[in-house]
């Protein structure tokens, strides 16, 4: 059987490798510089570097084209499910909404799109692409990325391989400022004098702070003066919102939206300019419209079926797993009607629980890594807060290099965080782990995805 280009690319990468660790240069001795450069270029979680390795994950152009045209048609299928929101209070219970969420919802942000800034997580393997989740309320990543990929091309064995290889990448800060610009001009911003940039977050809260400070030096190499400040260091004064002495138009948001309703008083003062439309921020709080885990069930339910095109009912078949909102009673699987909770309790080896409201991974419980007891208290407690069950996707693996000091390579499982930028595919990142909940602050690494295709 003819080797696939996927399988020559990595087989020829990881030869590279061999070749490059050698006494002279030894590879343990470029993870370390490797790592070294992450930490001055803030690429950390909490303070800490998270693992990496010098190894990205591949694509050829033709499965990044697949990705591509999956990604924009479910975010345009996401961005209509959003505006039913807003076109009549029948459709408010499909969203699953918490106390006070309803009301920052119903904010306008002053621009068209509900979902600037999304990342869409999937696993994937050859040409099999499955999303498990769709993060649209405040994603991170975009700034690690474009770190993790201008560094690792500096790096011996990649100036080795794009002799062989073109190697295609993306630049998720100039599209996370291009979209910001874009909201910005819809809004009736002034972009020709260049706005003054507010991101914001709680810094106590946020594991990604040091993303953050990435971000704002890119802005500011840019020519944007950029600020990174915590809400409660704004206030809203004489119609428009100050931070470091400063009025600001246009502004970043970082933490979740649950934040802003768990803690009002750091909140207050922002939330007064944004319900006066003094600032433009994105993501908007409505944002959370499309992110909530249960729209994965809406999306594949009877309520959606006159308002998805044939093509988006089609992706969403083939492109998101069975998912259900753990509630008792009927509903379908494969064609037939089952009842939902002894149905679940009888299939933990193929299904996986999650709360609807929570992101890090946070109360995820994997069908197949949990014993009958461990499912049976997750089940519990589905029932009495507000769960999704969906259908376990089998994780991919991929082969990484680790020093210890000479190479070897150690299987890990691999999970595909493709980004969206108005409305539109822009590139992605890949999170991997030893376990079966992938994330970053639960101890997991990262790595670039790179398109790669042979010189002609």
């Amino acid at each position: 059987m003819d080797m696939s280009l996927s399988q020559q690319i990595e087989r020829d990468y990881d030869e590279l490798l061999r070749q490059t660790d050698t006494p002279e240069s030894p590879g343990a001795a470029i993870m370390q510089h490797l790592t070294q450069r992450y930490i001055e270029e803030h690429c950390l979680s909490s303070g800490k570097p998270f693992p990496t390795f010098l190894k990205p994950v591949f694509l050829t152009p033709p499965q990044m084209q697949d990705v591509r045209r999956v990604t924009n048609i479910i975010m345009d299928a996401l961005e209509k499910v959003s505006n039913l929101f807003f076109e009549s209070d029948e459709y408010l219970p499909l969203f699953e909404l918490a106390p006070g969420e309803v009301d920052l919802a119903r904010i306008r942000p002053g621009y068209p799109r509900k979902v600037q800034h999304a990342r869409l997580d999937a696993f994937m393997e050859g040409d099999r692409l499955q999303f498990c989740e769709f993060n649209c309320d405040t994603p991170g990543g975009p700034g690690y990325s474009d770190i993790q990929v201008d560094l690792l091309m500096e790096t011996p064995v990649m100036q080795r391989f794009t002799k062989k290889y073109n190697v295609l990448r993306d630049h998720f800060m100039q599209n996370v400022l291009d979209s910001l610009l874009d909201c910005y001009a819809h809004w009736g911003g002034n972009t020709s004098a260049k706005p003054r940039i507010l991101i914001h977050t709680i810094y106590k809260m946020d594991p990604t702070m040091e993303e953050l400070l990435a971000l704002q030096k890119f802005f500011i190499n840019q020519g944007y003066e950029t600020v990174v400040a915590q809400p409660q260091e704004c206030a809203f004064d004489q119609g428009k919102l100050f931070v470091a002495g400063a009025p600001v138009e246009l502004v970043y948001r970082r933490g979740a939206t649950q934040w802003w309703l768990s803690n009002p008083a750091e909140y207050s003062e922002i939330l007064k300019a944004y319900r006066a439309g003094a600032i433009c921020m994105a993501n908007a709080l409505n944002s959370k419209l499309a992110g909530k885990k249960s729209l994965m069930a809406v999306l594949q339910s009877e309520q959606m079926a006159d308002k998805l095109t044939e093509e988006e009912k089609d992706i969403v078949a083939k492109h998101i797993p069975w998912t259900r909102i753990v509630r008792p009673g009927a509903t379908t699987y494969d064609g037939q009607t089952v009842d939902l909770l002894p149905f679940l309790r009888e299939n933990r080896a193929n299904m996986v629980l999650k709360p609807i409201g929570l992101f890090g991974g946070k109360n995820v419980v994997v069908g197949p890594d949990a014993d009958d007891q461990a499912w049976e208290e997750a089940l519990k407690l589905a029932a009495q807060e507000t769960y999704v069950a969906q259908e376990y996707i089998p994780i991919p693996t991929v082969l990484l290099p680790v020093y210890e000091p000479q190479l070897h390579f150690v299987a890990k499982k691999v999970n595909m965080n493709f980004f969206a930028f108005n409305g539109q595919y822009a590139g992605g990142m890949a999170r991997v782990s030893d376990s079966s909940i992938i994330n970053i602050s639960a101890g997991g690494g990262l790595i670039p995805i790179l398109v790669a295709e042979p010189r002609s």
